[in-house]
């Protein structure tokens, strides 16, 4: 669609991201069981990268802003944005993997942020969303930062929202892992709710 010079900037920005939802629009309506790269499942994809199975929500119109949950949570965390933000951004909300409806593999070397974040890579990659923006609380702030170090040139802006780059000593990172391991017992045992 040609843009004329007599748009304003608004309207402009406006056919930006009709198009822009309009090419997610119809790759989603291309997925269906047994394409290799995504599967619609309602308005939930599951998009495939090496071997896990991602369950991916997208809505809204305008650019693409994923959204990356903390440790426990899933995409649902994201749903009160949906009305605040779906007419401005088309909301990529993710379940990282071992978590929701994500795979949970076995192999611990899979979760290594290097690898998920090769994955989310992917997840734009199937969407043909070549830059995003990024929003990550807590885990998912790490894994975006690791993401725009690794991909830099997929990152429009970066949002994190209790996040750090990481804890400064061994004996931190000790401490972390004693009480993560402490509550996955306890999810073990209790259950999440």
């Amino acid at each position: 669609r040609v843009v004329r010079n007599s748009r304003s900037e608004n309207h402009r920005s406006t056919d930006r991201k009709r198009v822009q939802f309009t090419k997610a629009s119809k790759f989603v309506e291309l997925c269906f069981p047994g394409n290799k790269n995504g599967v619609r499942q309602g308005n939930i994809m599951n998009i495939v990268s090496k071997d896990v199975n991602y369950a991916v929500e997208i809505t809204g119109n305008g650019d693409p802003l994923v959204l990356l949950h903390g440790f426990t949570g899933n995409r649902d965390t994201w749903k009160f944005l949906i009305p605040i933000l779906s007419d401005r951004y088309t909301l990529i909300m993710v379940d990282i993997i071992g978590h929701g409806m994500t795979s949970s593999p076995a192999d611990h070397r899979r979760y290594e942020l290097e690898n998920v974040a090769e994955d989310i890579k992917h997840i734009l990659d199937v969407l043909h969303f070549p830059k995003a923006h990024i929003l990550g609380y807590s885990m998912g702030g790490r894994l975006g930062l690791g993401f725009a170090c690794l991909y830099p040139e997929y990152v429009d802006t970066l949002i994190l929202e209790s996040a750090s780059p990481g804890l400064l000593t061994e004996e931190e990172g000790e401490i972390r892992r004693g009480n993560d391991r402490r509550l996955g017992e306890r999810i073990l045992a209790n259950g999440m709710e």
